[in-house]
């Protein structure tokens, strides 16, 4: 179950949403490291939640396209494992191409950059991502 709420208000976007997920293995052991939500969970099966806030200020450019930048926070809780809980507060920007750029139809480039708030093993650490997507047909 994913809800959310999205908001926009001129140029000013905003998005809230939460993600519950039920987790189990096969593996050995009473616990599994499970790498895209980058936390321990009980082999048998866990409950976790993520939400994540942004909040962005988008510019549309007259050619097409636009730029957004803004402020992002994440939150991960495994509901029986308090002290997995991990906290991101960082900034986010995004540039959409209106035409192809480099043969590429629909370009995106995000940065995401944020430190860690509350983690086990990360607290008061930077991290980042820097990713380009494209999509196909209209």
């Amino acid at each position: 179950m994913a809800p959310a709420l999205k908001i926009k208000a001129g140029r000013l976007v905003a998005r809230i949403g939460a993600e519950f997920e039920r987790w189990s293995s096969s593996a050995t052991g009473p616990l599994f490291y499970e790498p895209t939500r980058d936390t321990l969970l009980k082999t048998d099966g866990d409950y976790l939640m993520t939400m994540t806030t942004v909040a962005m200020y988008q510019h549309d450019y007259p050619s097409g396209g636009l730029m957004s930048g803004g402020i992002i926070h994440d939150m991960t809780d495994v509901f029986d494992a308090p002290a997995n809980r991990c906290q991101r507060l960082g900034l986010i920007g995004v540039r959409e191409f209106g035409s192809p750029r480099f043969r590429l139809p629909h370009l995106r480039v995000t940065a995401v950059m944020w430190r860690y708030l509350e983690d086990p093993s990360k607290r008061n650490q930077w991290g980042g991502v820097l990713a380009f997507s494209f999509r196909t047909g209209k």
